[in-house]
């Protein structure tokens, strides 16, 4: 019975990580969100175009230095999320849409790779490809 409950418990707590895309016309980016019921700690977060490989999403962009971005992170390893809660990794909100083209043009070639632990230091993995944003070429 004690390890029924136990894995019960572990279900209950379980983090699910969802890599979220939003494509509006003045409005891009890429959040992580944890829709599970349990805390999600990053353990690993890669982002790679096939050229740049980093733990950074802006630094594989790699936009021109003059771009002011909405907002975005780029230190994640060790952060929890809590459930129901997100971290947006980039985000460029802009009237000039060449701007957002330049973005969705990028982030089309880009792959995610995150791994993440419950409270119980059971890991798991996602994988996204930003693909989504290629909708528009």
């Amino acid at each position: 019975a004690l390890c029924t409950t136990d894995r019960l418990s572990r279900q209950r707590s379980r983090p699910i990580a969802e890599i979220h895309t939003c494509d509006y016309e003045d409005d891009v980016s890429v959040s992580l969100r944890n829709v599970g019921t349990g805390p999600l700690t990053i353990k690993s977060f890669v982002c790679t175009n096939g050229q740049i490989k980093s733990e950074s999403l802006v630094k594989v962009v790699n936009l021109s230095h003059d771009v002011a971005y909405t907002t975005f992170e780029e230190e994640l390893l060790g952060r929890t999320i809590p459930p129901n809660e997100s971290i947006v990794l980039i985000r460029l909100n802009s009237k000039e849409i060449t701007r957002i083209q330049q973005l969705r043009k990028k982030l089309g070639n880009i792959s995610i790779q995150l791994e993440y632990e419950d409270i119980y230091e059971e890991t798991f993995a996602v994988t996204k490809n930003l693909t989504y944003f290629k909708r528009h070429e």
